[in-house]
């Protein structure tokens, strides 16, 4: 029965690195299983002439194109998977290093935000001296309008309750 067995063998893989004729005996060998278990019913023997005919119909061609397509799909169905779950761990480590430079963008950008923001005194600083400032140039502008309406001079007298003099008329006088 061993020769048997080597013919199947030799049959389906074509060397030694033949992947999918590897995968093509241990479909046979699942099937040789299968077979066995349903012909012993429960009893634990199988009759070996029904064992023969399943021997002579897997060497036939169409089940071993059989065996080899069964095969062909394993291996798609196990590249795919591996493809997926590598793919799927590729974007994980591709979204993680994103967020982690992100991340490292946002605190940087934050911390210059703070160096660049005044303190809460300085706003205060700022605040008061702007009111001044503000203050004195209405202070100046309503002195100008007013003064345009009247003489400038007469003006700064009343406002300052002085007496300005030509320099003519105080070199004159005694």
């Amino acid at each position: 029965m061993a020769d048997k067995h080597n013919k199947i063998y030799h049959l389906l893989v074509e060397g030694e690195d033949d992947f999918t004729g590897i995968l093509a005996y241990s479909v046979y060998k699942r099937h040789k299983h299968d077979v066995m278990k349903s012909l012993e019913g429960g009893s634990g023997a199988f009759p070996h002439e029904r064992l023969q005919e399943f021997y002579l119909l897997s060497c036939t061609e169409t089940q071993l194109q059989s065996y080899r397509n069964q095969a062909l799909l394993m291996a798609r169905d196990f590249a795919k998977n591996v493809w997926e779950a590598q793919s799927k761990d590729l974007e994980e480590s591709i979204d993680q290093q994103l967020q982690e430079h992100e991340d490292a963008h946002k605190e940087e950008l934050e911390r210059r935000i703070r160096e660049l923001k005044p303190s809460f005194w300085s706003s205060v600083l700022a605040s008061v001296v702007g009111s001044f400032v503000f203050i004195l140039f209405v202070g100046v502008l309503f002195f100008f309008l007013k003064s345009l309406k009247h003489n400038p001079i007469n003006e700064i007298q009343e406002s300052l309750g002085v007496e300005i003099k030509d320099r003519d008329s105080a070199i004159d006088a005694p």
